[in-house]
């Protein structure tokens, strides 16, 4: 290891020894490595770093927690360039990371930007572009800065979406499967507020996105809609308590629908192709309607699950009709008797 390395290593060493007798900080780091010591059994993983105080923050928990159990991290920075100064944003960030030996890899997403639907179209092209990376070095969980805001909010805004128990507590996990990545939320336990004082205290420094103020955004505006109800006394701690309950009937959902892919589905790894009996249908409409969600997302190799209005739309034409072929989310559905098939639009290239 280089002269300088080193000296930035102690230099490191150091600040987290004189942050032991921080007890916010200290706090704050065993919920974050008991959320890990319950997840993670792998050496190396990947860590996405926006420069916001909670990817800040995570950066440093990373690091503290590397030191104490030898993990290695790849750190990446998506630059979006849907601002005109992302770029030095960018190697802002990179270089207050430096400091702490912390190498950031700084990936620009180019081409044409959207002009609606700005988030989620960019926050598609930062998971593809994230994959590719990961790939590149073999590593399969993903290290994300959600925290216990960011899950508040979802909840309000899968309100407003009108989504089932599954969209309500999407981000109240700290661990979920996405094809072959593992997104790993350590921080969803969190207040964002704690987040911001370690960010401040450990790099003085984070990014402020000015889209956090922007109003066209259905999140900017949810929460103003969250601080007017917690002026009512509709706190975070009654909205965690509502989203765990619900949580812990997700958990029963789904140990049904492993059941029903068990029992009622057969999936030939081969031709990559599933087939369905008569009985798979006859479950609970939330068991059936999860169990093909599953199917379509795994054969048509999605990052997404297909829409509940679709798949709905689907399960009635499947019960109407004796003998019907349709598509959806890359998948070819087919109706033959009391059978069901479903295979890829798209054979697998070899």
């Amino acid at each position: 290891m280089r002269k300088k390395s080193l000296s930035a290593k102690k230099k490191n060493y150091k600040i987290i020894a004189d942050n032991l007798s921080d007890k916010r900080i200290n706090n704050i780091f065993k919920l974050f490595e008991n959320n890990l010591k319950k997840k993670i059994h792998v050496k190396k993983y990947g860590a996405a770093i926006s420069g916001g105080p909670d990817s800040m923050a995570l950066a440093y928990l990373i690091y503290r927690y590397n030191l104490a159990n030898k993990k290695k991290c790849f750190y990446y920075h998506i630059d979006h360039q849907l601002r005109k100064n992302s770029f030095e944003e960018a190697q802002k960030v990179k270089h207050v990371l430096k400091k702490w030996n912390i190498n950031l890899k700084v990936i620009r997403w180019l081409g044409k930007k959207p002009k609606t639907q700005i988030q989620s179209i960019a926050r598609l092209n930062r998971y593809n572009l994230l994959k590719k990376e990961m790939k590149n070095v073999k590593i399969k969980y993903l290290f994300l800065g959600h925290n216990q805001n960011d899950v508040i909010e979802n909840f309000f805004i899968r309100i407003n979406r009108g989504s089932g128990l599954r969209g309500f507590v999407s981000l109240n996990q700290v661990e979920v499967q996405v094809g072959d990545i593992n997104l790993i939320r350590p921080l969803i336990n969190i207040p964002k507020e704690d987040l911001v004082y370690i960010s401040k205290k450990i790099f003085n420094f984070y990014i402020e996105d000015p889209s956090n103020t922007n109003q066209i955004f259905k999140r900017v505006r949810v929460r103003k809609i969250i601080k007017l109800m917690n002026d009512e006394g509709i706190n975070k701690q009654k909205v965690n308590l509502t989203l765990n309950n619900l949580t812990s009937a997700d958990e029963a959902i789904k140990f049904y629908v492993k059941e029903n892919l068990l029992k009622n589905a057969k999936y030939f790894k081969m031709k990559n192709y599933f087939l369905l009996n008569d009985k798979f249908f006859s479950q609970p409409r939330e068991i059936v309607l999860r169990s093909i969600s599953f199917i379509l997302k795994k054969i048509g190799n999605n990052l997404q699950p297909a829409r509940g209005k679709k798949i709905l739309s689907l399960l009635e034409s499947l019960k109407s009709n004796d003998s019907i072929k349709l598509t959806l989310s890359g998948c070819i559905i087919e109706k033959i008797k009391n059978l069901i098939k479903i295979c890829p639009e798209r054979p697998k290239k070899t």
